[in-house]
């Protein structure tokens, strides 16, 4: 059996424990305290990827990372107590993943003043650099265990994300620039460059990652850290989500391009405001 095929197998398994537990701990529980309330988080994504939609001269960019957020509802229901504590979270979150990465050493056309008035063609080193935002709808389903009274528990659970907006863009910039420009090429006019700032900064690419994914998947697992008791509580809780979907579909590199897929994962530091009902 494949990792992936494996990967896939635990993470529906877990899914369906926690939805039928979640689904149990209702009908135990109903009339007695069920705690909604508000979350948020800040989101360090961390990208594995080696990816190349319209660079030049042809290297591809390798991960990156980049700061981000989540905010929505959130929702507790307990399934037992001492001496093993369990309760099931279900979260509904906005989530945004930023990504930066940028590599030099590659040449271009430029057109070099030599300061006399007199103005050459030849190749100054630029700066490649990709940025993206990507906007998720997100539902987590998460088990909380806690042993005794220890006040620190250990978080785990699926992850499941509808991409609601995304955008990406690949930009040269000259290396230490002096009196070079870019020099206006039919050839990377064609291929739907622009050229901007006085034609110092070419636009490679800006729009919607063609090939992004509309659906992800992750487990996220961590520590939680829960203050107050009975009808009003604070958590803290630190996640690492590892994605089981990659962003990209594969359709601009091909499965024989050799390229692994594109995938994102997460450090989470985040906090919710329970109270009971």
């Amino acid at each position: 059996m494949s990792r992936e095929i494996s990967k896939k197998i635990f993470f529906l398994g877990l899914s369906l424990f926690l939805i039928s537990g979640f689904a149990e701990a209702k009908m135990k529980l109903a009339g007695e305290d069920f705690l909604l309330g508000l979350t948020g988080s800040y989101l360090k994504s961390l990208h594995s990827r080696t990816y190349r939609l319209n660079t030049e001269p042809g290297r591809s960019f390798k991960d990156g990372e980049g700061d981000g957020y989540s905010f929505g509802a959130v929702g507790k229901i307990y399934l037992t107590n001492y001496p093993v504590a369990m309760d099931i979270v279900a979260r509904i979150v906005f989530e945004n993943y930023n990504l930066s990465s940028s590599f030099s050493g590659d040449s271009i056309k430029t057109l070099i003043d030599d300061g006399r008035g007199v103005i050459k063609s030849g190749f100054s080193q630029i700066t490649n650099t990709s940025t993206g935002n990507f906007d998720y709808l997100t539902g987590d389903i998460l088990l909380n265990v806690k042993f005794w009274d220890f006040p620190v528990g250990i978080t785990i659970g699926p992850s499941f994300g509808g991409l609601i907006y995304n955008n990406y863009r690949e930009t040269f910039d000259i290396a230490n620039r002096g009196n070079q420009i870019f020099k206006s090429d039919a050839e990377y006019i064609k291929k739907g460059y622009k050229y901007e700032n006085s034609n110092s900064k070419i636009i490679a690419y800006d729009g919607k990652l063609p090939d992004a994914s509309k659906f992800r998947t992750s487990l996220k697992f961590g520590l939680n850290l829960t203050s107050g008791s009975g009808s009003s509580q604070v958590t803290m809780r630190v996640l690492y989500g590892i994605p089981l979907k990659s962003l990209t579909n594969g359709l601009y590199r091909g499965s024989s391009s050799g390229l692994p897929d594109w995938e994102i994962s997460s450090l989470e530091l985040g906090f919710e405001v329970l109270t009971g009902f």
